[in-house]
């Protein structure tokens, strides 16, 4: 673009305009002018994938736009949503984005915050950290009596703070026998599933088993292992106490120090038809294997 300019010589001389920058005097260069300040508006946050979900433990960048004010003079704040946050003097020192790593799967509220002299703006998004679903375990009692409410519990590892469904429900098995409960979860291309067993009497008795604590350092606190270690103790009871396989149930529980429960269950060809005499007779035999087990 060129401009003219008049000369005290009554003569109009050509000058640089502000694209120029050689073949004129200096004294006849445009004078620059500054652009009015303005407060920040149409600030945008957003992931550099355009997801708003996220890995546990990756890198997550986040990009800032803005609109409308000047960025060499509008200072930015970033809030993560976990404690943490970062603020930068001007937007052009973020251009190549603001990267993060969150340590836990949940939900995060990440906010910029724009500021000026002339005001403010604000963005923010909901970004979703989740990790793969590694294994699942249904928690629920071995036995449980007839018409009496039971609850049935899933647990999640690593553990993730959304389920579908609650984390646990409530049920009522009408009849006597064995039912199997199963419990499948979904989580993205991952679909694990955990079963149970659970048999249903019309009484029973059960006892805590606890082991010392030398067992804990082999414990992997895995179904496989809770299942064999389950067999050895209920062969080693029946040995050591007489009591028939099919009135004694023994289950490892999940987690540590490392525990286990006892069911006793009636033997109804004994005292068929007889309640009083078949709780009585559980309680003789529950004192009998405690005794034995001391």
């Amino acid at each position: 673009m060129t401009a003219f300019w008049f000369a005290p010589s009554s003569i109009y001389r050509k000058v640089v305009s502000n694209n120029c920058t050689n073949g004129v005097l200096e004294e006849y260069t445009a004078r620059k002018q500054r652009c009015p300040s303005q407060a920040p508006r149409g600030l945008r946050l957003v992931t550099r994938e355009g997801k708003l979900t996220a890995t546990r433990g990756t890198n997550v960048t986040f990009l800032v736009f803005l609109e409308e004010g000047d960025g060499s003079k509008t200072s930015i704040m970033v809030d993560f949503g976990d404690g943490n946050a970062v603020s930068y003097t001007n937007v052009s020192s973020i251009e190549d984005g603001i990267k993060h790593v969150y340590r836990s799967v949940g939900i995060y509220k990440v906010s910029a915050t724009g500021e000026n002299a002339l005001g403010s703006d604000r963005a923010m998004l909901y970004l979703h950290v989740t990790c793969p679903l590694e294994r699942i375990h249904l928690s629920a009692p071995l036995v449980v009596a007839k018409g009496k409410e039971v609850n049935l519990t899933t647990v999640l590892w690593p553990s993730h703070p959304l389920v579908t469904l609650e984390g646990s429900v409530s049920f009522t098995f009408p009849k006597e026998g064995t039912s199997t409960v199963t419990v499948q979860v979904s989580a993205g291309s991952t679909i694990l599933q955990d079963k149970k067993a659970i048999a249903v009497h019309e009484y029973f008795r059960s006892h805590l088993l606890a082991f010392s604590s030398n067992l804990d350092d082999h414990n992997p606190d895995v179904a496989e292992w809770r299942l064999d270690i389950s067999r050895v103790i209920k062969s080693t009871m029946v040995q050591a106490t007489g009591v028939s396989e099919k009135q004694l149930l023994v289950t490892v529980l999940p987690g540590l120090p490392t525990a286990a429960e006892m069911f006793l269950l009636p033997d109804k060809e004994l005292t068929l038809g007889e309640e009083e005499k078949n709780a009585e007779h559980l309680d003789q035999v529950k004192g009998m294997v405690l005794c034995l087990l001391i």
